[in-house]
């Protein structure tokens, strides 16, 4: 098994392209650390891999069991893998330090908000929320049907909620001369959920 280089570039044998510098940042900003327990939303496998390499605890969720066949093939068991519905799987209650969700928020068609309760919900207080929604029509089509975009502001009111300390911006480019394909966010939970 190659271990991809934070920064590095990859593509998948389906084509879809893997970049791991939209998910170096968490390091660098020390949203993740090493010790931490971390639930990844949706992975896919090389992320919850390298951070494990990075001395993390890592759970990954995703509800597509053909996903879930692929990552435990190809990563044993370097982490847990559950093939299970956020909107419905009883999580442990305050058990996560950090939950992160790169591009999975918009494929929650429906019932987002039950899956945003229920993430900070198995976050312990203190805990973050990380990660990527996309751009209309930069990493997804517009009116593709698996995807129900979620602007920044409604993001920010529905994290508004639980969290505090809500950081929404433009990321996802390759180089300065790209335009983002995607908004960063990360959140800190409320000690007590209003």
């Amino acid at each position: 098994m190659t271990i991809m280089q934070w920064g590095q570039q990859d593509y998948e044998p389906d084509g879809k392209l893997v970049v791991l510098y939209r998910f170096k940042r968490i390091l660098d900003e020390g949203v993740v650390i090493p010790g931490d327990r971390v639930l990844d939303v949706g992975g896919w496998g090389k992320l919850e891999y390298r951070l494990t390499q990075e001395g993390c605890f890592v759970d990954l969720i995703n509800i597509d069991p053909d996903e879930c066949r692929r990552v435990k093939d190809l990563y044993g068991t370097s982490f847990i893998v559950m093939n299970e519905d956020i909107r419905t799987y009883g999580l442990p209650e305050d058990k996560y330090d950090v939950v992160t969700c790169f591009e999975t928020l918009e494929h929650i068609c429906e019932g987002r908000d039950v899956a945003i309760e229920k993430i900070f919900k198995t976050l312990r207080p203190g805990g973050r929320f990380v990660g990527t929604i996309p751009i209309p029509g930069r990493c997804h089509p517009v009116g593709d049907p698996t995807v129900v975009f979620i602007l920044p502001d409604e993001l920010k009111d529905i994290l508004s909620k639980y969290a505090t300390d809500i950081k929404i911006e433009p990321t996802g480019s390759i180089s300065p001369d790209e335009l983002p394909c995607s908004w960063y966010f990360v959140a800190t939970k409320r000690k007590e959920i209003k």
